[in-house]
């Protein structure tokens, strides 16, 4: 496997059966203050996602004593809702906007985490883990599409880069402050902090009005893209009513 790498990396890049030397892109990832709200979903997002999937499994093995088997089933079961229903939450959010359907995905998320950590019964635990894990894979989807209407293009894809790097900070540090509370005070707490995050975006996604939001370099495209539009005629101007 090795070899094989290292075989693949020194590959030629061919351009028409030509070598062509090919410089790496990196766009540098992008902070800006109008971009905050999205910024902010992504750290409560990973905040929450954090505790939830280093715990979330461990709940259901060490508390309820699930075997290797209902762990697989419950994960296809995941698995396969989320393949199934993918399309259709798209086109819902297209439809209704990113702010209602945060608003409705964190109102499951304070439901489902809340009902993960008081249930003591092992069918309403996986109920509660499959609702979660379903809702879970959408919320980013709204995240990201907010950030489409407000920004330029040229700045989409580093600001996605900054939000990724939020996950992969919350990805460190989040597990394991979550761990030493679990540790304490039991593996309820890490679990109501997520719900507290969950509460928290539901106050953020109030907020969000992709329109207003928009950034000036975006609503200046936006307009010419209106007055370069085939059908859009300029408006004359009477020289004498002006004068």
């Amino acid at each position: 496997a090795a070899i094989g790498a290292i075989a693949i990396f020194r590959f030629p890049h061919l351009h028409d059966g030509v070598e062509r030397k090919v410089e790496p892109r990196r766009d540098p990832i992008v902070w800006r203050k109008e971009y905050r709200y999205y910024y902010l979903l992504n750290l409560l997002d990973g905040v929450r996602q954090q505790i939830f999937f280093s715990f979330g499994l461990w709940v259901l093995v060490n508390r309820f004593k699930l075997g290797v088997e209902d762990i697989s089933l419950l994960l296809m079961a995941v698995t396969f809702i989320g393949v199934v229903s993918s399309a259709y939450v798209g086109r819902l959010i297209d439809r209704l906007g990113e702010r209602r359907i945060l608003q409705a995905i964190n109102i499951g998320y304070v439901i489902a985490l809340g009902g993960y950590a008081l249930s003591g019964q092992m069918y309403l635990a996986c109920i509660f883990y499959v609702i979660y894990s379903f809702i879970s894979q959408f919320s980013t989807i709204g995240a990201s599409t907010y950030l489409r209407k407000i920004a330029v293009p040229e700045e989409i894809a580093p600001s996605l880069a900054m939000g990724v790097t939020i996950l992969h900070a919350t990805a460190v540090v989040v597990p394991v402050v979550a761990g030493i509370i679990l540790n304490f005070v039991g593996y309820q707490i890490p679990f109501f902090i997520a719900c507290l995050a969950a509460l928290v975006m539901v106050g953020v996604t109030r907020k969000l009005d992709p329109q207003a939001q928009r950034t000036a370099a975006r609503v200046a495209l936006d307009e010419s893209r209106v007055t370069s539009a085939p059908g859009v005629q300029p408006v004359a101007v009477d020289e004498g009513a002006a004068s």
